[in-house]
């Protein structure tokens, strides 16, 4: 075979196989995910790198016969990672499984590069993996040519989507199209409909004024997409995003068909980051004597609006306020030296995480 035919005939295999699969796994708390990371020999992140997922058995077949396909095939980001969710139902009733992540790179018809990493996976546990490759100089242009780099992060990009019972192509790692063609965030992420837009460029600052794990895809639709960790929910209804977050910014720009039958969504999509607004930074501290009446003013800048504040889940807070001071006055009984109090506090579409640490 020629250079890159090998891989070629892979990733034809994986998507083969991927493609005649009708496994409409809904997320379930006994998945185990991986965080996979590939680097250059400096550490600097491989956007867009295939990643094949092998099992025991063809792990050792792919040993002898390169052109074995895998069970799955991850691509990473712009940042060098992706995440693979592993579902309970599908690789994990056993109670462990035995998996090897394989990058592979052709020199020529008779030389190649292989690097892997191995891990064995439980149910409900996450693993992170890195695999460092071996970079050649790169090949220099050609005279005349202007050689086009991939999208980097914040740059806008598209993907075809297919649905669960055509691929399952997955965005962000875990997020992937139902047979119904709902967006699926699972356990993972959230999603919120932004309406009819003109294109991907007319998605502003984010909305989450109706916000879900499970939403329609609708051809002329944006969509602000986030991960769970760095959401939450106020005591008000209203939702926020913590400050410098990624989040997605998403526009279906059609149907991809078969013949008369829909197999999925054609997208444009586009990483960003939240910026701060008038928050403080994410894990300020604010230091309490442990002598006195256990209370501090917080002050916060003026904001267009009211500031909404909530202790962290069961933290030993009593908090109130006005327009831009916060009192903060703790409640453990077993207060001590060293001890930290967690808060939160929503501008907008916003919010931070401070810190209460109790002091000498």
């Amino acid at each position: 075979m020629k250079p890159n035919q090998i891989l070629i005939a892979i990733l034809a295999g994986a998507a083969l196989m991927t493609a005649c699969k009708k496994d409409d796994v809904p997320p379930s708390e006994k998945d185990a995910v991986v965080q996979i990371s590939v680097r250059d020999q400096k550490g600097t992140p491989i956007n867009g790198t295939p990643v094949l997922i092998y099992d025991e058995e063809g792990y050792a077949k792919f040993q002898k016969e390169h052109n074995t396909p895998p069970l799955d095939v991850a691509v990473t980001r712009a940042d060098g990672n992706v995440e693979y969710r592993f579902a309970y139902d599908k690789w994990l009733t056993s109670g462990k499984r035995t998996v090897t992540f394989v990058v592979y790179k052709e020199q020529d018809e008779k030389n190649y590069d292989i690097w892997s990493e191995t891990r064995t996976l439980m149910p409900s546990k996450s693993e992170r993996v890195e695999i460092r490759i071996e970079l050649g100089e790169k090949e220099e242009p050609k005279p005349g040519t202007d050689p086009k780099p991939e999208p980097g992060a914040g740059e806008e990009r598209q993907l075809e989507m297919y649905d669960a019972d055509n691929g399952r192509t997955l965005l962000d790692g875990t997020l992937f199209l139902d047979t119904k063609h709902y967006f699926d965030g699972g356990d993972t992420h959230m999603i919120a409909d932004a309406g009819e837009v003109a294109d991907l460029k007319a998605l502003g600052e984010p909305v989450f004024t109706e916000i879900e794990d499970l939403v329609a895809a609708t051809p002329g639709h944006g969509y602000f997409i986030c991960r769970n960790m760095t959401f939450k929910t106020f005591p008000s209804g209203a939702h926020a995003l913590a400050i410098g977050a990624e989040y997605t910014k998403v526009y279906v720009a059609g149907w991809l068909q078969q013949g008369d039958k829909k197999v999925g969504v054609r997208l444009h999509y586009q990483t960003a980051q939240a910026g701060t607004g008038t928050l403080p930074e994410r894990g300020h501290t604010y230091e309490m004597s442990l002598k006195g009446e256990h209370t501090l003013d917080v002050e916060l800048p003026e904001a267009p609006e009211l500031y909404e504040f909530v202790a962290h889940d069961k933290t030993q807070l009593e908090l109130a306020g006005t327009r831009n001071r916060i009192t903060v006055r703790v409640t453990d009984t077993d207060i001590a030296e060293g001890r930290e109090y967690l808060f939160h506090v929503r501008s907008g579409v916003l919010y931070t995480e401070l810190k209460v640490k109790i002091v000498a």
